[in-house]
């Protein structure tokens, strides 16, 4: 079989970028910017509302858990649609009630469903199409979550001086319902079924027929009972939890820490659009490192690096220079997150399995991402500013070291020949 037409699921990633970056804009990225201007607009408690957060992502486990199901049994072209479209309609609405418990109520149906195409979706997809080059690959389209970063701020700041908070997140609202409308046509869900190879390999006709009935056909003995009885299961849920927790748990508080150090607000806001440009960089980079080095040692070097990042963010002074330094690195490190997480999961089930794998570690990683809020928020609550949780985060990041080093990395789930 020829490489020609394998273009398409490169294409595909570029869905998967748009996904990354449509889950980055929808959740994270907006905390920084839409929080205070809710606060201004309606009243609300600035600590209530970055806590409430930890409910929207702790329904998006439960959203994992409902998506990698349908997405076992329906596939990715009915999943990502769905949930694309429904992250979309309270998007539409939750920045004009004056009601904290609509706001909260609303925010978390968005949080829910962008949580499951962001974190379940792009790896299952990205799996079916490369799941030998899926470090790389991710490498590039995982770029979408700085990339959302990096436009949000800027982009959500000028439609809050122009049309208001409420109608500026209603528009990232209408974003998701497009992309989601666009992906239904656009989505195939493996390259067999164009007579195509996994990662554009060359292979006969005869082989590819032969692999789309296999596919068919095949039904995974990871059941959730023996996926929890399986202690690497477990650590790697935690493990890319913890790291899941820091990245989100810097991001979405950088502004208001920067302004703690006596950086203005307006600066704060462009160092951090700024990170999302390291970003980009460290994205690729973190892929390159997966692919050349493996996942696991790749992630090793990534939780070593954070725990430096969160050193020099801890120290940072009201110095525009080391500031500069610290949002930089970190940025570069956020880079990786959304590439490493669901490189592992292909690497230790494969693609026929990681679908069913999913079920399990997604929420595992999702429960333990979520604490960032609480922790956050009860930091502010205690002490009175962000820059305490960063102390905590350092012991958190201090024991992802120590699972990234003790994690296996065997693949235990099914591979046709080719794919060994």
């Amino acid at each position: 079989m020829k490489k020609k037409g394998f273009g398409y699921g490169y294409g595909l990633q570029v869905l998967v970028f748009l996904m990354f970056f449509c889950y980055s804009s929808c959740t994270v990225s907006m905390i920084n910017v839409t929080i205070p201007a809710l606060v201004e607009k309606w009243g609300f408690d600035y600590a209530a509302c970055v806590s409430q957060s930890t409910y929207g992502f702790l329904g998006g486990v439960v959203g994992s858990i409902i998506f990698a199901e349908i997405v076992r049994r329906k596939g990715n072209k009915f999943a990502i649609p769905i949930s694309l479209i429904c992250c979309g309609i309270p998007a539409l609405f939750y920045g004009h009630s004056s009601s904290f418990t609509v706001y909260v109520i609303l925010n978390f149906l968005v949080y829910t469903f962008a949580v499951s195409y962001g974190t379940v979706m792009t790896g299952t997809l990205t799996a079916n199409w490369f799941p030998r080059k899926r470090g790389w690959v991710l490498g590039f389209s995982s770029a979408g979550l700085p990339a959302g970063e990096f436009a949000f701020l800027p982009f959500m700041s000028l439609l809050i001086s122009v049309i208001g908070v409420s109608w500026g997140i209603t528009v990232f609202g209408i974003m998701a319902i497009v992309i989601g409308i666009i992906s239904f046509f656009w989505i195939k869900e493996y390259p067999e079924e164009m007579g195509l190879a996994p990662d554009g390999e060359d292979i006969s006709m005869d082989e590819a027929k032969k692999l789309r009935e296999e596919i068919a056909s095949y039904k995974s003995e990871w059941t959730v009972s023996r996926l929890l009885k399986t202690p690497f299961v477990w650590i790697q849920g935690i493990l890319y939890g913890i790291l899941f927790m820091i990245t989100i748990g810097i991001i979405g508080q950088m502004v208001t820490f920067f302004c703690e150090k006596g950086i203005d607000a307006g600066t704060a806001v462009t160092m951090v659009s700024m990170t999302a440009l390291s970003g980009l960089v460290g994205s690729v980079f973190w892929g390159f490192l997966d692919t050349k080095f493996g996942t696991k040692k790749a992630t090793i070097v990534y939780a070593f690096y954070y725990c430096l990042v969160l050193i020099c963010l801890i120290f940072a002074t009201g110095s525009y220079a080391f500031c500069w330094i610290a949002a930089l690195m970190y940025g570069f490190a956020n880079g990786g997150i959304g590439n490493l997480s669901p490189s592992m999961m292909v690497q230790t089930f494969g693609r026929f399995d990681v679908t069913a794998a999913t079920r399990v570690i997604n929420p595992i990683t999702g429960v333990i991402r979520a604490l960032a809020f609480v922790i956050i928020a009860g930091c502010i609550s205690v002490f009175g500013t962000v820059g305490s949780a960063f102390y905590f985060m350092l012991a958190c990041a201090a024991v992802a070291v120590v699972l990234a080093f003790i994690q296996p990395d065997k693949c235990v789930g099914y591979q046709p020949e080719n794919e060994e």
